[in-house]
């Protein structure tokens, strides 16, 4: 049995609270720095760190995006942040907790939101990272166009259609 499988029945999925954003970002910046960065160039991390920065997270939280986490116990294990209902902007899950369903659980608690504010809602797309294609391939999504690289962020046009999709039914 996994070490980690008793520590996601007490995984709480929430929206993130006022005052958690910098821990919300450590996160982003410790799976970031791990996973993503050692494949951008210099700019494209400099150009990531300049969005993914607190109070600018708290801005975005408080205007047309909603921030979902997964906690448990006290830590935040995971994040995502949704644009306009229809775009995952931010989607991190912390190393340990990677590939353990915690990552499917929080983007169907996402896509419930954005598909209860909008019922007609068909697709939901992503700038998926590199590293990321194969698991976003996993939750029923398709390549969009073919890879692209703005200010130094290298990234694959990724979207999925709901009403297409088993796994978010």
């Amino acid at each position: 049995m996994d070490a980690l499988a008793p520590l996601f029945h007490r995984v709480r999925c929430r929206y993130m609270k006022p005052g958690e954003e910098g821990r919300v970002i450590d996160l982003i910046i410790e799976v970031f720095k791990r996973s993503v960065a050692p494949g951008y160039s210099p700019g494209g991390v400099s150009e990531f760190l300049k969005y993914a920065r607190s109070d600018d997270l708290l801005k975005r939280s408080q205007s047309d995006h909603f921030i979902l986490v997964a906690q448990t116990g006290r830590d935040i294990v995971a994040m995502i942040e949704i644009k306009k209902y229809s775009h995952i902007s931010l989607f991190f899950v912390a190393e340990p907790f990677q590939r353990k369903g915690i990552g499917k659980t929080l983007l169907k608690r996402a896509l419930k939101i954005c598909r209860d504010r909008d019922p007609w809602l068909r697709e939901i797309s992503v700038n998926a990272s590199p590293n990321a294609v194969g698991a976003y391939k996993q939750m029923g999504f398709e390549h969009r166009g073919p890879a692209r690289t703005v200010n130094g962020i290298r990234f694959f046009p990724m979207a999925t259609t709901l009403r297409k999709s088993s796994f978010f039914s």
